[in-house]
Order: structure tokens, then C-alpha cells, then sequence
């Protein structure tokens, strides 16, 4: 995961895991399983920023969707 995550936002690694810690400490991603000493994450969707930043994401996308829309109309 976190591999993917640093790959996706175009960071460095030492950026990364300058504050990954932070993330996990304030409950943003929860440990899943440990596989002897590597340890699996997953986003805690129960987390307050997790769910405004998936509502954000929902209005964002129905406002492209509305916009493509209008936009098909209008041709």
C-alpha cells in the first residue's frame, strides 16, 4: 500500500514516511494483519477526514457527470 500511495502522489519516500506515522497514529489507516514484521493497512473509513474527503469526492464527481452531461445536450 504504501508503495502505491507514494507512487500516486509523485512524493518521495523519505516525505512519506516522514508522515505516515502521523496517519496511522491519528486513526486515518488502520493495521489490518502483521506478516512478521511488516504490517498491512487499510484506510479507516470511519475516520471524520476519510468520510469529507469521500463526500468531497462524490460532489466532485456528480459535478463532472453533470457537466458531461450538458455538455452532450448542448451538441
Amino acid at each position: 500500500m504504501k508503495k502505491e500511495i507514494i507512487e500516486a502522489l509523485g512524493m518521495s519516500k523519505q516525505t512519506f514516511y516522514k508522515y505516515f506515522k502521523d496517519i496511522e497514529d491519528n486513526g486515518i489507516v488502520e493495521v489490518t494483519r502483521k506478516i512478521g514484521r511488516a504490517k498491512l493497512y487499510r484506510t479507516n473509513l470511519k475516520h471524520p477526514l476519510v468520510v469529507m474527503l469521500r463526500e468531497f469526492e462524490e460532489k466532485i464527481s456528480m459535478q463532472m457527470a453533470e457537466g458531461e452531461v450538458n455538455r452532450m445536450l448542448v451538441k
